[in-house]
């Protein structure tokens, strides 16, 4: 039995760690949204340590509605707000160049659903990675599992996992030092096609 994980946006470290030991993975498909987690938050690099970007969602009770229901609200420019904060950041850095024609129509389109949303986001992110042995599948219905294979909820922001992560160089260093489990994004225009050993 493979090990199931949230659906997050621009997943953390600590996702692709987890996912590199195991090859393939359940993302779970029939859950309920979870508020203050990673399905519509991702933490980037600033000179203050992360900054969080979120993806604003239509009001109402989405704690009780199905994820794969749950809509994004078009009526803020939160792509184009998202799009300028990664560039005022990894603009500099070794590889936004080399990836930011792949990023980028991810913040054109105009997207309805979080979770199809956020199903692009990681198949890219995969793509970007150069990871042909990645693999994952949906769950067909909600489940238990046990522990040691039940990730959902685990990755969180303001939770500490017990994980030790690889440090690489990233672009605030001088300033904040080594800053863990921030998104794939950092890894990725830090340290470009290395990305996947620092995992």
């Amino acid at each position: 039995m493979s090990k199931v994980f949230d659906l997050m946006y621009f997943p953390p470290i600590a996702f692709w760690s987890q996912w590199m030991s195991e090859g393939e993975i359940r993302i779970e498909f029939h859950d309920n949204y979870q508020k203050a987690s990673f399905r519509n938050r991702t933490h980037i690099a600033h000179p203050e340590g992360l900054m969080p970007l979120g993806i604003p969602l239509l009001k109402g009770k989405n704690s009780q509605m199905p994820y794969r229901k749950v809509l994004i609200d078009n009526t803020k420019p939160w792509q184009r707000t998202h799009w300028r904060a990664l560039t005022t950041a990894y603009g500099k850095s070794p590889f936004f160049e080399h990836y930011k024609d792949q990023l980028a129509p991810l913040f054109q389109r105009k997207w309805i659903y979080l979770f199809e949303f956020n199903l692009e986001v990681l198949k890219l992110c995969v793509e970007m990675l150069q990871w042909s042995e990645a693999s994952f599948v949906l769950t067909d219905t909600y489940d238990n599992y046990p522990k040691t294979k039940d990730f959902r909820g685990f990755i969180r922001p303001n939770r500490d996992i017990n994980h030790k992560f690889v440090e690489y160089v990233q672009v605030f260093a001088d300033k904040t030092g080594f800053v863990p489990n921030l998104s794939i994004l950092d890894l990725l225009f830090c340290m470009g096609p290395e990305a996947q050993r620092f995992l």
